[in-house]
């Protein structure tokens, strides 16, 4: 006895493609945004309080325009600091002998003595980013 399955003749229907640019697609070519800009913006974005939507609004971009910019930027800083590390000559005698702590915020530079207490060094820290 056969199988109850008839065979039945197939079909195949052609659909007729059109390749057309999109129509969301930007007629203009990328902005190209200049290191001092990038700068300009991520140091607004890292103020303490900021609000990155805002800034984004502000200078026509997206948020996460900002936020990939602020990580590249984090990134580059850690890759110079370890690169600074590993040519970074051995302290002198001298230099051995001024022990605290430097702090870079930007364009400044803060030295520490070990003698600052840490209450004092936390205020300093808080002073300098809130400005």
């Amino acid at each position: 006895m056969q199988s109850g399955h008839k065979l039945r003749p197939k079909s195949i229907e052609l659909i007729e493609a059109i390749v057309s640019p999109l129509e969301a697609s930007p007629d203009t070519p990328r902005r190209r945004w200049s290191g001092a800009a990038k700068e300009r913006i991520i140091l607004e974005a890292l103020v303490s309080g900021a609000n990155i939507s805002e800034i984004a609004r502000r200078h026509d971009l997206r948020p996460q325009q900002v936020f990939t910019w602020i990580r590249q930027a984090r990134r580059t800083s850690e890759a110079q600091a370890a690169a600074t590390e590993l040519v970074a000559p051995a302290p002198t005698a001298a230099e051995d002998a001024k022990n605290g702590i430097e702090i870079v915020f930007g364009d400044a530079v803060i030295f520490i003595g070990d003698d600052v207490p840490t209450p004092r060094l936390v205020e300093i820290v808080r002073a300098i980013r809130s400005k």
